[in-house]
């Protein structure tokens, strides 16, 4: 199982592309920047989904910034990576609301993504959501900053991943104290459960693989955490896995500290 591991920034790098609907709409009705922004829609995921990192690349602007401080460069080749490792990987985008400030088109955005792959004969799936915010600029037809909301991120290895319950909050304000439960939802039956839990802050290098948890014997049927957040407003990633003899699911969920 050594070689088990997630880059825990995939959903950040993949879900990029939920900034890209909203090409094309300008100064039209309402009516017609809906069509316009559900036929952009359908052309980014097009795009996304037959893995054109140019194409999807070409919707952002050469001064693109990003909540987390990833650049325009940087979320290329974290597309490219994540796409290499998953061949499969389908990409289904909702715009939940949007609004206007000048020449500015501000957009809440779902993206929901799978995949899978293989390491040796075991497979491995890929499921992620992301919530966030971008700001389209009109003019150039670019998108100028993106802001993560919420993001959560599963890695389901072996043929009977364990199905599991996360109760995290979204957002919790700086030095405040949370809870991170992970709740194993089958019968134990008998069965051994291992497991371990994680938190860091959001970074780009950020690795995690079996050899970094500190596992322990699951005895209660899962993962009971409390912890208290910096006292500074930097997101943190919490991540925990479940591992039993037939499979191993891996998590991670953004907390953002306000």
């Amino acid at each position: 199982m050594g070689n088990f591991a997630i880059r825990r920034t995939a959903t950040s790098f993949l879900l990029g592309l939920t900034l890209l609907g909203f090409p094309k709409f300008g100064l039209l009705p309402a009516q017609a920047r809906d069509a316009a922004i559900a036929q952009a829609l359908n052309d980014l995921e097009s795009a996304a989904n037959a893995h054109d990192v140019d194409a999807v690349m070409a919707y952002y602007g050469e001064s693109f910034t990003h909540s987390d401080g990833l650049s325009r460069q940087m979320l290329a080749d974290g597309l490219t990576d994540l796409w290499e490792q998953y061949s499969g990987i389908q990409y289904d985008i909702e715009v939940e609301d949007w609004d206007e400030e000048g020449e500015t088109v501000i957009a809440h955005t779902v993206t929901r993504v799978s995949g899978s792959r293989y390491e040796g004969t075991r497979p491995i799936r890929l499921e992620a959501e992301i919530e966030s915010r971008q700001y389209f600029d009109r003019t150039s037809q670019q998108i100028l900053r993106q802001d993560v909301l919420a993001e959560r991120t599963l890695i389901l290895s072996g043929v009977n991943p364990p199905d599991v319950d996360i109760n995290l909050p979204q957002e919790v304000g700086i030095g405040d104290t949370f809870d991170f439960d992970v709740i194993v939802q089958e019968p134990l039956q008998g069965e051994l459960l291992l497991g371990g839990a994680l938190e860091a802050p959001v970074s780009y290098e950020e690795i995690a693989a079996i050899e970094a948890f500190e596992l322990e014997l699951l005895q209660a049927g899962g993962i009971f955490k409390r912890g208290t957040a910096p006292q500074q407003p930097d997101d943190q990633w919490l991540s925990a896995i479940v591992i039993r003899e037939d499979g191993i699911t891996m998590l991670t969920q953004r907390l953002r500290i306000r």
